[in-house]
């Protein structure tokens, strides 16, 4: 079961990953939501403070994952420029860090919610990870990693610390246009695919992207797609204190 847990990605047998939406990946989403769930009723009813010190020791296990990945890939000879931190998932843990840190940072709260959350959704539910066996160390850290963001994404929502709405979607999709821009340019310095910039990761959303005509045409497919999934996140925060407000 754990034989391939630490086998270099170039060593490892044919057919050895896992199914999207198969046994496996399923487990692990519900193991996930699950846990998301249990911490919820737990800090539901919990001072602002003792949650807070729960998003920052969330927040330190992201880094202290990340440097465990590239440590032991470094020690098994296999870390190359592509697993730098340059990711949306990998960036959105110094969002996380910040927002841990300082949760009075309005913005912060919000990029946590609007732009982390869905990539870290859309990470779990697209992996790009299949190719390793369920129970190889880059898959669950990878797992874990996606976890951890997403239950520190969504519980200070829940727990009604942030408050979405559409007022702030210009300056979310600013900041996500901002970082793409020195990345976009990385990629191609160092022939990577960073934020997925260059193309799709296979299998995700983006995919449909690819219909559309040349880089430019994909490129501003890109915009749009989180133009609108930034928008359609955060409108029912918006509509619900709009109607509150009418209908007292």
């Amino acid at each position: 079961m754990f034989q391939n847990i630490l086998t270099p990605e170039r060593e490892l047998p044919p057919d050895c990953g896992f199914s999207v939406y198969g046994p496996g990946h399923l487990t692990m989403l519900g193991i996930i939501g699950l846990v998301l769930i249990c911490l919820w009723l737990f800090l539901r009813h919990r001072p602002r403070w003792y949650a807070g010190g729960l998003y920052r020791i969330f927040s330190v296990c992201l880094i202290l994952l990340e440097l465990f990945k590239d440590l032991t890939l470094g020690l098994m000879g296999t870390f190359s420029m592509g697993y730098l931190p340059l990711h949306l998932c990998s960036i959105a843990m110094f969002i996380c860090l910040r927002y841990a840190f300082h949760p009075d940072s309005p913005f912060a709260g919000q990029l946590l919610y609007s732009v982390c959350l869905p990539g870290a959704l859309c990470g779990l539910l697209f992996p790009n990870w299949t190719h390793f066996p369920l129970l190889h160390f880059q898959s669950m850290t990878s797992f874990l990693f996606h976890g951890i963001l997403v239950w520190l994404s969504a519980l200070p929502v829940m727990r009604k610390e942030i408050r979405p709405g559409i007022s702030r979607v210009p300056g979310c999709l600013g900041f996500l246009i901002a970082l793409a821009v020195p990345v976009y340019g990385l990629n191609r310095l160092l022939g990577t695919n960073y934020m997925f910039l260059n193309h799709a990761s296979a299998g995700s959303p983006l995919e449909l992207l690819t219909a559309l005509p040349g880089t430019v045409g994909y490129l501003t497919g890109y915009v749009l797609l989180a133009a609108a999934v930034i928008f359609f996140m955060n409108l029912p925060f918006s509509l619900w204190r709009f109607f509150r407000r009418k209908c007292p």
